[in-house]
């Protein structure tokens, strides 16, 4: 083992072509396989709970009402509405609000009330009643049942 300081620490200059497998661990051989078995392991662990997450039960494409209340949502909603976090941006979130009893202003989570907020805004919301038809909110409708 040329070249090498003795001490605490080995400090070792390798020289090419010279034998280092002595400064391999015995056990480097295990090493291997067990962590290809861990990140398998870790890797499908998060591929189940991604197929046991609530953000996948969409499990159908969406119609094309739906479709169309989507492009109306990122258009007029997305500035201020999140539609898949809870996180709250200018508006409450609207993440499951149909499966929810009771909107963010307490009145109970129904397409009357929903409508009645969006053609006539509420606190910081501004009214859509000039902007959208009702063909458009029922559109808008469909597409937030899917949330």
């Amino acid at each position: 083992m040329g070249g090498c300081q003795t001490g605490r620490l080995r400090i070792c200059k390798i020289m090419p072509g010279a034998d280092n497998r002595w400064l391999r661990p015995s056990f480097q051989f295990l090493l291997l396989p067990l962590s290809r078995g861990a990140l398998v392991l870790w890797v499908s662990s998060f591929s189940l709970m991604a197929c046991t997450a609530k953000s996948s039960t969409q499990s159908r494409p969406l119609t094309v009402q739906e479709q169309r209340g989507r492009d109306l949502f990122q258009t007029n909603c997305a500035i201020c509405h999140n539609a898949y976090k809870q996180e709250p941006l200018q508006g409450p979130p609207l993440v499951a609000m149909f499966r929810k009893q009771a909107l963010p202003s307490g009145l109970p989570a129904t397409d009357l009330h929903v409508r009645d907020t969006i053609l006539t805004g509420r606190r910081n919301m501004p009214p859509f009643n000039a902007l959208l038809d009702d063909q458009q909110i029922d559109d808008l409708l469909a597409f937030l049942h899917t949330l």
